[in-house]
């Protein structure tokens, strides 16, 4: 574009300059529908059958998983590869399932068909975790004796709280505190709230969230992770991939990954999907297309400024919704709209007098208008005596 505004020949190129980054908007609590399969699977070292349950312990920054049929515990790490073996005293526990880490160096884990907490010790030079220096938390009330009962179980620390599944024949979610004491016990315990409506099919695998307090439930007949609160609003869900082989193990580490093993001796990491991602994922690009300096249609429109431009993946038309130029006596203008689902993205205005060198410096936005689902910003920058000048957009993921 040129105009004259009685200070010359001026060359516009017009475009906008402002961060306008904004934090992900979801329910309160850590989004286990965003999540995408990562890593696996892979092999659970040295448990060959029926890995059952996997904690973190964010000191060592370590899990440990557990097997409901090889008297082993395996610490991992974060990667799946193995640290060390810790036996289970042979014949003395039976159905071991779900695991959960409590502070220091204590865990927990449950005997399915014995309905019993087990609280041990695991220090970094524990080798054989022995009955007799174990405590026994039995759930007299938990109903049953075959392999239905006690699977997944969770640790909440700041209130000393217990969380603890029945798989299935009566499907329930129980709470407890640690009972006083160290002696072994036998104790009713109520249960927390009705898991009917989340219709699962069974109850498998259960991690408290510390940072939001919430809890994740994972149903291994359902595929599927479900987030709650603790009076049982759910959250948020993600259907698991149909590959995966009876998923009965969930943790969560202190990046926010999640972790779930299965009893085909299965280890995967999902983690949370950027909101280009997702959008992505839906758009049909080609395979290997999908990244967000792509430009698939060969328009010169990469995937990312058609995202933060609400515009169609693949959309062959290069001037489509893009910024609309103007100019006034002193200042040059670009106008756009910024759709609301473009969240995680950074727009940038940067001026330039050479074409060459970029800045954001006297650039100035003024939001026109705003809907519920899109907002209008018009950037300005003055002329100034300058010959030329020229604004550019730049979108950019965090």
């Amino acid at each position: 574009m040129r105009a004259n505004s009685g200070l010359g020949p001026i060359t516009v190129l017009l475009a906008l300059a402002v961060s306008l980054g904004s934090a992900p908007v979801r329910a309160e609590g850590v989004g286990i529908s965003e999540y995408v399969l990562q890593i696996g699977p892979l092999a659970v070292p040295l448990l060959t059958t029926d890995t059952s349950g996997i904690t973190y312990h964010p000191g060592r920054n370590t899990l440990f998983a557990i097997s409901n049929r090889i008297e082993k515990i395996v610490e991992l790490n974060l990667d799946g590869s193995l640290v060390r073996s810790i036996a289970l005293e042979a014949g003395k526990f039976e159905d071991t399932e779900g695991i959960v880490y409590l502070g220091g160096d204590q865990f927990a884990f449950t005997e399915e068909r014995l309905r019993n907490v087990v609280i041990a010790t695991i220090a970094p030079t524990t080798t054989v975790v022995n009955y007799n220096s174990s405590r026994i938390i039995h759930l007299q009330n938990v109903p049953g004796t075959n392999n239905s009962g006690l699977e997944g179980i969770a640790y909440d620390d700041a209130t000393d709280t217990f969380f603890a599944l029945k798989e299935n024949d009566g499907q329930a979610l129980y709470h407890f505190p640690t009972p006083p004491g160290t002696r072994d016990v036998s104790i009713s315990v109520p249960e927390l709230f009705d898991t009917g409506p989340f219709n699962l099919d069974d109850l498998a695998g259960l991690h408290f969230h510390d940072a939001s307090a919430t809890l994740l439930i994972l149903s291994d007949d359902s595929r599927a992770v479900v987030e709650t609160t603790l009076n049982g609003t759910e959250l948020s869900r993600l259907v698991l991939p149909a590959f995966i082989g009876q998923p009965e193990g969930i943790t969560v580490d202190a990046a926010g990954k999640v972790y779930i093993v299965g009893e085909l001796d299965e280890f995967y990491v999902f983690e949370k999907a950027s909101h280009y991602q997702n959008w992505a994922a839906v758009q049909g690009f080609p395979a290997g297309q999908d990244a967000a300096i792509d430009d698939p249609d060969g328009n010169e429109v990469s995937n990312l400024l058609d995202y933060a431009l609400g515009r169609a993946g693949g959309e062959p038309d290069p001037l489509l919704d893009m910024p609309i130029p103007s100019i006034t006596s002193d200042k040059l203008q670009l106008t756009f709209t910024r759709p609301k689902s473009a969240l995680g993205v950074c727009y940038l205005v940067q001026a330039s007098d050479n074409f060459s060198t970029w800045s954001d410096e006297g650039v100035s936005l003024l939001k026109l208008s705003e809907t519920a689902t899109e907002e209008t910003w018009r950037g300005d920058v003055l002329i100034s005596q300058a010959t030329k000048r020229a604004l550019r957009l730049r979108v950019t993921l965090p």
